[in-house]
């Protein structure tokens, strides 16, 4: 034997064994060099954005996988070798599974409709504005009052009203007009910020009284121009056009006005389940001496507005309340409303009266207990002229006239 050790006489080559071409070599080199500095690279740009420190890590890991690669080894680099698995594999491993499950998830911008830091300083505004306003005043049963006491508790009322709407006109506004900033990625027309803000003036006591009192504007309120049915589970369900528009006295030229009483028959059904269109025909509307005859505006040029449905045409409109007649202020909405809901006829017309009325989320019979009540119903031809009356009911248009619609004259009876 010579006692040669196996490291002087390596191991003859598979006969099977292909030789190594060079162009292997050129992607193991590119591989050890480029791998650990693309790595760093990563990992330094999740933790920070200085440019100088991930330029520095980034190089001190090119000297690195430099070294390793190339420089002849020494007693380290053959442990390095000998123990390949566990120290150059395995850290890449725990790296790479960093990346993904931690740092990833972490440095990830996280996409909202809007700055929490400036909501909240612009809610702050909003809700000291409101504080400068008469608090609300306490409520009272007047049936145990005397005439005289119920008439001054009564015209209390009317100037706290008045003092409110006024202070909250000149007081919210300049908040109103510098909204809290949003993101036009999420948020590209505005709708989601106008919901925010309208959900926070209806959570002030103040502002929330004052758009319940002014505008019928309550947490129901859909915001987005559509009407909320009555028994609607979700906004998907809000699909009739609906408009703001000023609380008119009913005496004038194009509104008509009906008054329908409980259990009324149409043929051989109820008048809830007889289409809107038959009802409004078949039943005569209150007699105004300025008011032209509906049936024969219908066929001579009313019908047509409302099947064409033009955009070119301000809307023909429909509105649906149960009231007892012998309090009825002759106009369109309450006495202290400046403005009212209303829904498109074009909309509605082939519907039942039931189906109307639940659409245009209004209440039916069925929901008033009060025997006295008749149900109204309203039909406004807008004329040309005040097409600018009939106003999408969005809180971005409430939000844009708060002052002037709070502010404005209430209808006074006829």
């Amino acid at each position: 034997m010579n006692g040669s050790s196996s490291s002087a006489n390596p191991a003859p080559e598979h006969p099977d064994a292909k030789p190594r071409k060079w162009h292997n070599d050129v992607l193991e080199a590119s591989r050890a060099v480029v791998g650990l500095p693309t790595l760093v690279w990563l990992s330094a740009n999740l933790f920070t954005h200085d440019e100088t420190v991930v330029a520095i890590t980034t190089g001190v890991a090119l000297a690195i996988a430099v070294t390793l690669r190339f420089v002849p080894e020494g007693k380290v680099l053959r442990a390095i070798r000998q123990q390949r698995l566990h120290v150059t594999t395995l850290p890449w491993v725990v790296i790479a599974v960093l990346i993904v499950v931690m740092l990833v998830p972490a440095h990830t911008p996280k996409v909202q409709a809007l700055d929490p830091k400036d909501w909240k300083e612009w809610l702050d505004k909003l809700n000291r504005a409101a504080d400068k306003c008469p608090k609300m005043l306490p409520e009272k049963r007047i049936e145990t009052m005397s005439l005289k006491d119920r008439e001054k508790y009564r015209k209390d009322q009317e100037k706290y009203q008045k003092d409110i709407s006024e202070c909250l006109a000149a007081n919210v506004t300049p908040v109103l007009q510098k909204p809290p900033q949003r993101n036009p990625q999420i948020d590209p027309t505005g709708l989601l910020n106008d919901l925010a803000m309208g959900e926070s003036m209806l959570a002030n006591s103040r502002i929330g009284y004052v758009l319940s009192l002014r505008l019928s504007v309550t947490p129901n309120f859909v915001g987005t121009g559509y009407s909320e049915p009555v028994g609607g589970e979700t906004y998907r369900e809000a699909k009739a056009d609906e408009y703001l528009i000023p609380n008119l006295p009913d005496n004038l030229q194009q509104i008509w006005q009906w008054k329908l009483d409980r259990g009324e028959m149409l043929g051989n059904k109820p008048i809830e389940q007889s289409t809107l269109e038959d009802v409004l025909l078949q039943f005569p509307p209150t007699i105004h001496p300025n008011h032209p005859d509906f049936k024969q505006s219908w066929e001579g040029w009313l019908k047509k507005r409302v099947y064409d449905d033009n955009k070119e045409d301000p809307p023909v409109l429909v509105r649906f309340a149960p009231i007892d007649p012998t309090k009825y202020s002759g106009c369109l909405g309450r006495p202290q409303a400046t403005r009212v809901f209303m829904s498109t006829l074009a909309e509605t017309k082939t519907l039942t009266l039931g189906e109307a009325i639940r659409r245009a989320g209004a209440k039916s019979f069925q929901d008033s207990r009060d025997p006295a009540e008749k149900m109204y119903i309203w039909v406004y031809a807008v004329p040309q002229e005040s097409r600018g009356q009939a106003v999408a009911a969005s809180w971005g248009n409430v939000l844009k006239n708060f002052a002037e619609w709070i502010k404005a004259d209430s209808c006074k009876k006829p």
